[in-house]
């Protein structure tokens, strides 16, 4: 992300791009680029899920992708890649995401992260829990293409 850039609203950014770099369609390959330059943390065991996720996501232009496999290594994990975003699984070894998200939530690093938890566990109770954490959406994998989990991932990376 250009630096001159950062901490403008999508609007602000939107006006300074047409005087930076000229014309609409610049504009387009910078937000391009502005997605593409995030990193995408994805919390996920199930590596069926994992390789079908990352194939949809570099299909449709998201290449900056990390993974974790276990919910104990989620916090240095995002210490150390400082991803613009999580995609975190409920369901993980070693510790449940709820748990690793609770504990990111008191790093510095992880205070305002943007996560998107995708999970089979549709119990409302759970999705209680990660509002009260900060997510941004709560999906059920089986309900969700994963085109549609592309999209709420990009419309995250953009708010």
């Amino acid at each position: 992300m250009s630096p001159v850039l950062s901490g403008f609203s999508l609007e602000d950014t939107r006006i300074l791009s047409t005087k930076l770099f000229g014309n609409v369609h610049s504009i387009a390959l910078y937000y391009r680029y502005m997605n593409e330059d995030q990193k995408i943390l994805i919390a996920e065991d199930d590596e069926f899920m994992l390789e079908l996720l990352v194939q949809e996501m570099q299909k449709s232009g998201i290449k900056n992708i990390s993974i974790v496999k276990t919910g104990k290594d989620i916090p240095a994990k995002v210490r150390e890649e400082k991803p613009a975003l999580l995609l975190l699984d409920l369901i993980l070894p070693d510790k449940n995401g709820l748990e690793a998200l609770e504990e990111l939530r008191a790093l510095p690093e992880g205070k305002d992260l943007r996560v998107i938890v995708l999970s089979n566990l549709s119990e409302p109770g759970y999705q209680t829990k990660a509002q009260e954490l900060g997510v941004v959406s709560y999906l059920v994998k089986s309900n969700m293409h994963l085109s549609e989990i592309v999209d709420s991932v990009k419309a995250a990376l953009k708010k």
